[in-house]
């Protein structure tokens, strides 16, 4: 190899030399810059629904918001399906449970997690239940996958 390099006229060498390091730089660029670029604008995104939220959330504070409680009477069977109607109303789509299950843990198919949010106030508002525990997975910006336990009303 070494041969062929000192056989290539000066002029060739350097023009061998330019592109290697033309490739070089634009490899550079492709691993390493574009990704950090992309996760700078990923990470702006989330800083901006992170500040959104917060400002929605010293909204309701500074407004009184206040829940009222309606509490589904009997077993968590009869809870269940107004939880999954709330559920459907805000778009949501729940992974199959097992045939006749009548507990109260909910698992979602990735959804934005606003509405996730939203549907946990209103179980506990609209419904009287309390989150029991919550297992939140982000699958993407502003995704989550949420595994939910409820607990009845009289548990409050």
């Amino acid at each position: 190899m070494t041969g062929w390099w000192n056989a290539c006229a000066p002029r060739e060498q350097l023009l061998i030399l330019i592109a290697g390091a033309l490739m070089s730089a634009a490899l550079i660029v492709q691993a390493v810059l574009v990704p950090s670029l992309h996760a700078r604008e990923m990470a702006g995104n989330a800083l901006a629904l992170g500040n959104s939220t917060l400002v929605r959330l010293d909204r309701l504070r500074d407004a009184g918001a206040v829940y009222v409680e309606v509490r589904v009477s009997g077993t968590p069977a009869d809870a269940r399906p107004a939880a999954e109607l709330l559920a459907s109303e805000l778009g949501l789509s729940l992974k199959p449970s097992a045939p006749g299950s009548a507990d109260l843990r909910f698992a979602f198919t990735p959804a934005p997690a606003t509405s996730v949010f939203s549907w946990i106030e209103r179980v506990e508002a609209e419904l009287g239940l309390t989150v029991q525990s919550a297992e939140l997975t982000g699958v993407e910006l502003g995704q989550v996958e949420a595994v939910v336990e409820l607990a009845g009303g009289a548990a409050r």
